[in-house]
């Protein structure tokens, strides 16, 4: 990824809350746009890693909720009414059919974290976007709700 300083300035820095890793890149280009930054990918492009991270071998739940914590935090970082709607609703039909017990779990684990987190995620959304609609922290607070309950009852099926 290459930011031209003046994008940095403008924008500002990573956002920390999706450590360890994953969105961070995405977040950073949607608030560019949101800045009126023009934004390009360059799909020839190819990286080599020259360190590989074995988190995931270590514990495959806690890499799996990190994953999922951050898209969480995506969403309710830049998504708004219809879009949370769907998001919410993707997330329930993708849980109903999952068939991997480590899925769900990191999932209701995530969404757990982003309900705990939700209040500090709305301040960082109002320094990085401005103003969010006076619903939104209600209505994400619901879908990840939603999403939470599910997991669980997904969890309770792959168990019987």
């Amino acid at each position: 990824m290459a930011i031209r300083r003046a994008t940095w300035q403008r924008v500002g820095r990573f956002d920390e809350g999706f450590y360890p890793v994953y969105y961070e890149d995405a977040d950073y280009c949607y608030r560019a746009r949101h800045h009126g930054i023009e934004v390009g990918c360059v799909h020839a492009a190819q990286v080599m890693h020259l360190f590989s991270s074995k988190a995931w071998a270590r514990d495959a739940v806690a890499h799996t909720a990190d994953h999922h914590r951050a898209r969480y935090r995506f969403v309710c970082k830049h998504f708004c009414g219809d879009e949370i709607a769907a998001f919410a609703a993707a997330e329930g039909a993708a849980l109903e059919t999952e068939a991997y017990m480590d899925q769900v779990v990191a999932r209701a684990i995530a969404a757990r974290d982003t309900l705990r987190s939700l209040p500090d995620l709305m301040v960082r959304r109002q320094a990085d976007l401005g103003e969010p609609p006076p619903a939104l922290h209600r209505q994400l607070a619901v879908a990840m709700h939603d999403v939470h309950r599910l997991a669980l009852a997904a969890a309770s099926r792959l168990v019987d």
